[in-house]
């Protein structure tokens, strides 16, 4: 649930015995960037009907996606050697948060055509389904910050983009302006769920082969015969589209900057990155 719920900073601290497990966990080997992802779906809305050789549907869908990325360096002060680069401290932190509504209109039909061509006991099914994708919140977070030693001469190389919509751009605005970060994050609040902040477009394109084995009939005989034995290919696209946002929306950016430093933090993180909501902005 760290996906859905407002950042609480006493959630997700850990004791420093616990320290070395977390690094072996999340960083196995010489990984210098933990990569977490979390995301669920739910149907609200689901109608479907099919006639001799078509189908159509209509479907509601809500799903939410949080993908975030933690630098080594937050947690330890070693510094790492990886496929031949100098020894580097990484300390970058990448978040990216996406909550989508669809409504989707789906139509599939057996096509003759492909068929017709082979004398086998199989059907080739071709599907579509354009939707309209409604935003709601949306966070592009990157900013890449990580140390390089070499031979002593320590640079320090970063660069940042932070993209935001909805309760991520009211609440990060809040924040940029003075107000304290308990205060700036009641903008994510349970109420707002399904508020709109973008409109786009999507589509989902599919084809299925059937070739049905031994006396199944099912291929030629559609609506008349259930499939017994049968063998199934199929290959899709999905979630192709755009969408554009346009509440609340907020945008910063750096150009890579490298510079000289005598030393690395200090101090290290003493609580989990977990992705959730307000928690970036820290």
């Amino acid at each position: 649930r760290d996906y859905i719920d407002t950042y609480d900073p006493q959630y997700g601290a850990f004791p420093e015995s616990e320290r070395a497990d977390l690094l072996s966990n999340n960083y196995p080997g010489n990984t210098l960037i933990s990569d977490q992802r979390t995301q669920y779906q739910a149907t609200l809305l689901g109608l479907n009907w099919q006639l001799r050789d078509k189908a159509f549907s209509i479907a509601i869908r809500t799903r939410t996606a949080s993908n975030y990325r933690t630098g080594k360096g937050w947690y330890s002060d070693r510094f790492e050697n990886v496929n031949g680069l100098p020894p580097t401290l990484e300390r970058s932190l990448v978040h990216r948060y996406q909550r989508l509504h669809e409504i989707s209109v789906g139509y599939a039909e057996s096509f003759q055509f492909l068929t017709n061509l082979t004398s086998r006991l199989d059907n080739f099914v071709i599907g579509i389904a354009p939707k309209l994708v409604l935003g709601g919140s949306y966070l592009n977070a990157d900013w890449s910050n990580f140390y390089e030693n070499n031979e002593g001469a320590i640079r320090h190389i970063e660069s940042f983009s932070y993209d935001a919509s909805g309760d991520f751009g009211a609440a990060t605005t809040s924040y940029s302006n003075g107000i304290s970060l308990d205060a700036a994050n009641t903008q994510f609040g349970s109420d707002n769920y399904f508020d709109l902040n973008g409109y786009g477009a999507g589509l989902d394109v599919g084809i299925t082969y059937l070739l049905t084995l031994g006396n199944d009939l099912s291929a030629v005989r559609p609506g008349q015969q259930p499939t017994q034995k049968s063998l199934r290919l199929s290959f899709s696209m999905t979630d192709i589209g755009l969408i554009s946002y346009n509440t609340d929306e907020i945008s910063y950016s750096s150009n890579l900057d490298t510079s000289s430093v005598s030393s690395v933090p200090s101090t290290f993180a003493d609580t989990y990155f977990t992705g959730a909501k307000g928690q970036y902005i820290t």
